[in-house]
């Protein structure tokens, strides 16, 4: 705002000061703790360990260690555990317990050390009361072989379970001797998966398919190499590849995995997601009913169940889902996406800002799509100034092939607050990036070229059938015969009613 010089022309404007004024005081928000409701008793985060081996490359393991634990904790009947990424937001930052207790919205927190020495591992965990600071239970130094890493995992499960007066309600897995370096791949495979890069993707699938070859019985390796492929997959279909044979992939081994232990969720949830992008909508939504049984507190099972849901066209039920999933994982920029963009199609677009902005502070390297979404909620707020400036950081941002998701957003902006040199030019470049894609058939859509757009628009991945849902770029057709004609072939038809009905019921609530 301040040096660019294509800003040059509104500087001593009382709106360009207005502007500044406003983004001072935003800045200051997104970077203060967000105020939550008093934390439930039973509430708790595990906290990434500390890494105390010779080698600083086991960084992975204690991570991955820490993460295990995790998985048991979320598994205790009338427990609440925070995912993954909220509880390792906070590795390496000198933050106080009561703050994260406050970010996080639990009463305790797990957190420990990890030392590794060959197949050799010592594990010491203590369970802190956030408020206080207070250490209400130690395992002290815990010494156990690799190959028996489980079984530690379980002991200190079960004592900070009753610890907390609660039963832990999880059958033991020490049956089962994990191969040490079956283990170690799976580890670090998941600091790769985490990433959700392409080459994240690619070195995390690498050392999944190492750790199920080593230990052909483990069902956990299975389940995380079924969840890699559903989400890659996910993520190249929306792109425009073609992933049948992934997905296919995918199944399998989510189905070992729950022939070796019925009690994972997630990869029930797995093959939901499968069946949903089939458009097997029935089991679909029985895998991701299961899936919710068994595992609650996962947050990535909530999250897909409410993709589900939102492909179902039952906005309200999505929306709590992502609410929930939210809960789980307040500090997951994935997750708050998905839940600012159900709100955008109930015209909560001040909300909805916030949790972008919110994403955007959780996201280290930033992100393009961020950007566009901002954009568009700004400039439904009627706030064009910076809407603009939002809209140019995305279109001259690298983007990525799963940007077709949103890449007929920014020409939708672009016809608003865009020069017609910048819509012209833009909205070409879009065109030739993404040529073959149902967002190229948006966007001719809203040119007016119908014939070009429509067999385009068959293309429309299941996972994104709600921009034909509730999305404006639609509106102007969505009477014609031909529109509808289009719903049929996708075989949307009957979800597109009740995903419209449902809108104007929730639209006529916030109303009220």
């Amino acid at each position: 705002l301040l040096i660019d010089p294509r800003w040059d022309r509104l500087h001593g404007t009382p709106e360009f000061e207005a502007l500044l004024a406003e983004s001072k005081a935003r800045l200051a928000a997104k970077t203060a703790p967000m105020v939550s409701a008093k934390a439930d008793d039973k509430s708790v985060a595990v906290l990434a360990f500390a890494n105390l081996s010779d080698d600083k490359a086991n960084e992975y393991f204690s991570d991955g260690i820490s993460e295990e634990l995790l998985n048991v904790l979320a598994k205790v009947p009338g427990l609440t555990v925070r995912g993954r990424s909220s509880g390792f937001y906070f590795k390496g930052r000198q933050v106080k317990s009561a703050e994260i207790g406050q970010q996080l919205n639990v009463s305790y927190l797990v957190q420990g050390s990890v030392r590794r020495a060959g197949d050799r591992v010592r594990i010491s965990a203590q369970l802190i009361r956030a408020a206080t600071d207070e250490v209400v239970w130690s395992s002290g130094s815990l010494d156990r072989d690799l190959k028996d890493i489980f079984a530690v995992q379980d002991e200190i499960a079960g004592l900070i379970a009753k610890n907390l007066s609660l039963k832990i309600g999880v059958a033991a897995r020490a049956s089962h001797q994990v191969n040490p370096e079956a283990l170690t791949a799976l580890l670090e495979g998941r600091s790769f998966w985490v990433l959700r890069t392409t080459e994240g993707f690619t070195r995390a699938g690498e050392l999944f398919n190492r750790a199920v070859a080593l230990d052909p019985d483990w069902a956990t390796a299975h389940a995380a190499l079924a969840s890699l492929l559903t989400i890659e997959a996910s993520y190249r279909k929306g792109g425009g590849d073609s992933v049948s044979e992934q997905f296919a992939l995918a199944a399998r081994e989510a189905k070992r995995a729950i022939e070796l232990d019925p009690t994972l969720g997630e990869p029930h949830a797995a093959l939901g997601k499968i069946a949903m992008e089939d458009r097997r909508f029935a089991e679909a939504e029985e895998e991701s009913s299961r899936a919710l049984v068994l595992e609650p507190n996962n947050a990535l099972v909530v999250d897909w169940h409410g993709d589900l849901m939102v492909t179902r066209g039952r906005l309200d039920t999505a929306i709590a889902a992502y609410r929930r999933a939210m809960e789980l994982e307040p500090l997951s920029p994935y997750i708050l996406w998905d839940l600012a963009w159900e709100l955008t199609h109930v015209r909560r677009y001040g909300e909805a800002l916030a949790l972008i902005e919110r994403a955007a502070t959780l996201t280290p390297t930033g992100s393009a799509r961020l950007s566009l979404r901002r954009a568009r909620l700004l400039l439904e707020l009627g706030r064009k100034a910076e809407a603009e400036i939002a809209l140019r950081v995305y279109l001259e941002s690298p983007r990525t092939g799963s940007d077709p998701q949103i890449a007929n957003e920014a020409v939708w902006c672009l016809q608003t607050i865009g020069t017609p040199a910048d819509r012209e030019r833009w909205t070409a470049e879009l065109l030739r990036q993404y040529p073959d894609s149902f967002a190229s058939g948006v966007i001719l859509l809203m040119l007016g070229r119908e014939e070009k757009a429509y067999p385009l628009l068959e293309k429309f991945p299941t996972i994104f059938w709600q921009q034909l849902y509730w999305e404006p770029f639609f509106d102007a057709v969505r009477d014609t015969p031909r529109f509808q004609r289009l719903l049929e072939k996708l075989g949307c038809a009957a979800e597109y009613k009740v995903a419209r009905e449902t809108q104007a019921r929730l639209l006529k609530e916030n109303r009220k």
